[in-house]
């Protein structure tokens, strides 16, 4: 290895000599500079294309790679941008139920309309809930029941979107506050009494106001409130069908008490 280094360096300062060159033969250096430049012609546009496509092939790869990263980002934000707009225009959504007017419509659940309530009035005594339950509607609607007496009843009617009943009364020692739409009425109570206070005929009116179906019927509860007025209904039923068919009993009738005097035929009214 020494004596190898020891020639190379002969030889370079033996070609960096300047005698040196001044002994090569004319023209000599001039051939192989020409000879230099024509290898560097011939040989320049392959390296050339070589240097290229070895350029090309580092840099397309990245490129695609960057190229199909940017797309599957761009499909990701697109996929995104259809979620959120799913849930800003479909119909049940936040922004769809504030342009219908009911913000609450969102938060309704899918079986919202998988039950029927009925509105038992009534007392304490007999639980009506469990007369009902594991019941359906036509194998489709559950039942529920909320069941309270006329005392504890406040309501608004209207007359497109039904009646609104409130209960505010007292369960187990404890406060119960419910707002509900029913379905339908079970009237298990007097809607009139002879005790203070206990005239409910203004409930009566507010729940035919709104149309909810009933059994007995909205309209009889209100005739039966009145007993005059539907023994009056009896009188016409018997002249229509007849004593013989249809008998009642004799009763007389007094708009006050003032009014009254000795009558011999009982019952009077």
């Amino acid at each position: 290895m020494a004596s190898m280094q020891s020639a190379m360096n002969f030889l370079k300062r033996r070609f960096s000599d300047n005698n040196f060159n001044a002994n090569l033969p004319n023209g000599y250096m001039v051939d192989a500079e020409e000879e230099e430049e024509e290898e560097q012609e011939t040989s320049g546009p392959s390296s050339l294309q070589s240097s290229v496509a070895s350029i090309t092939g580092k840099v397309f790869p990245a490129v695609q790679q960057q190229a199909q990263s940017n797309r599957q980002n761009a499909g990701q934000r697109a996929s995104t941008g259809q979620q959120h707009s799913g849930v800003s225009t479909s119909g049940g959504g936040f922004f769809a139920s504030l342009a219908s007017g009911n913000p609450l419509a969102a938060l309704k659940p899918d079986n919202q309309d998988k039950y029927k309530l009925i509105l038992v009035i009534d007392d304490q005594h007999t639980d009506w809930s469990k007369y009902f339950k594991g019941r359906k509607l036509h194998d489709e609607y559950a039942i529920k029941v909320e069941q309270a007496e006329f005392s504890e009843i406040s309501l608004s009617g209207h007359s497109f979107e039904g009646t609104t009943v409130d209960i505010n009364c007292l369960r187990n020692g404890h406060r119960v506050v419910k707002s509900f739409k029913p379905d339908f009425l079970l009237i298990r109570q007097a809607a009139r009494s002879m005790a203070a206070g206990e005239d409910f005929c203004n409930l009566i009116i507010g729940l035919k106001y709104g149309g909810v179906p009933s059994v007995n019927s909205l309209h009889s509860q209100y005739n039966f409130m009145d007993k005059p007025w539907t023994f009056s209904q009896l009188i016409r039923i018997q002249k229509k069908l007849g004593y013989e068919k249809f008998p009642v009993i004799e009763q007389t009738y007094y708009p006050s008490h003032k009014q009254m005097v000795t009558n011999l035929i009982f019952t009077t009214i």
